[in-house]
């Protein structure tokens, strides 16, 4: 399983959430099920947009690649401008959840808090947000910049509800325009409002 990581970036930015970018890959510019081609470049040109603002404030950014496939071909490659760059961090996958990579789980520690943008498969939203709330870590889902099934989504919703009737949102779902006008990227002591949880 190939890394690059660098701990020294981690040190800057320990105080902001930890950037996530999810298999943006060439093949999944390819329409998807129900969703249309103009629904898929827009959720990339949203991931886009977010991970600009990431870089402007600083934050770690990881890209996670999913392996499992063993796909090899020109269609494995990065879309345009989503290439990592060299203090990003690079974690591949061979189990739906981020937190299957020992290295990413160690990352993510170092801030507890997590955007996470880009494709997800078949039970990767779930597992993610699951084995997130286990570590006690928080969770941001930026909804209109994720690719992934109604039934994924919907699953998140229901996570998100229950954390805010609880008094706390570990786990959010947020519009990409919502999050980049927080000041710091960072959700953690944001109000938690029922529209911010909805999909």
């Amino acid at each position: 399983m190939g890394i690059q990581f660098h701990k020294a970036h981690f040190g800057k930015s320990r105080s902001l959430p930890m950037f996530v970018v999810v298999d943006p890959c060439r093949r999944h510019l390819r329409k998807r099920g129900s969703l249309a081609d103009s629904e898929i470049a827009g959720a990339v040109s949203r991931c886009r947009a977010a991970l600009a603002r990431a870089r402007e404030l600083g934050m770690v950014v990881a890209f996670v690649r999913d392996r499992r496939t063993n796909d090899c071909s020109i269609e494995s490659a990065w879309i345009k401008s989503f290439e990592p760059g060299r203090y990003d961090s690079l974690f591949e996958l061979r189990a739906p959840s981020c937190y299957s990579s020992p290295y990413f789980a160690e990352a993510a520690s170092r801030s507890g808090e997590i955007v996470v943008v880009g494709y997800l498969a078949e039970g990767a939203c779930i597992s993610t947000a699951l084995d997130a709330l286990k570590a006690g870590h928080s969770i941001v889902f930026l909804r209109d910049a994720v690719i992934a099934g109604p039934m994924e989504h919907s699953l998140c919703r229901a996570i998100g509800d229950a954390a805010a009737l609880a008094g706390d949102a570990p786990l959010s779902v947020l519009d990409t325009s919502d999050w980049t006008a927080l000041p710091n990227g960072s959700h953690r002591g944001s109000p938690s409002t029922t529209s911010s949880l909805r999909l």
